[in-house]
């Protein structure tokens, strides 16, 4: 009787290593944590200026970054994926989130004990 390198029985399907555990890859194309701090930061920019009589500080490319992903990733949905207009639509939701930015509440804490501003945008 020969053994084989591996724990299973000739009819199992499994492959030699199949068993090993993946590691975690994240999908996540908004680091939430990192999007957070950036309205923090923007939020204490838009305070100063507000205080001073100044016009309102221009949004951060990372913050731009973050609202054109959530709108592009969400237009990918296949509800959205064949509309001829899509690159409109998801310009249209840039517009309204960067609208309605300085509205995000970042002392507002969810039922979770997370600050989700992914979660607000979407």
């Amino acid at each position: 009787m020969t053994e084989t390198s591996h724990k299973y029985k000739k009819s199992t399907i499994i492959g030699v290593g199949a068993d090993l555990p993946k590691s975690q890859k994240t999908n996540h194309y908004v680091d939430n944590d990192a999007f957070y701090q950036a309205l923090v930061e923007r939020k204490v920019l838009v305070t100063a200026a507000k205080a001073s009589g100044e016009s309102l500080p221009p949004i951060s490319a990372y913050i731009a970054k973050c609202l054109f992903d959530t709108a592009d990733n969400l237009s990918q949905k296949y509800q959205f994926r064949n509309y001829p207009f899509r690159e409109d639509m998801v310009q249209d939701a840039v517009l309204h989130m960067m609208r309605y930015i300085d509205s995000f509440n970042t002392d507002f804490v969810s039922g979770s004990g997370k600050k989700n501003p992914f979660s607000y945008f979407t």
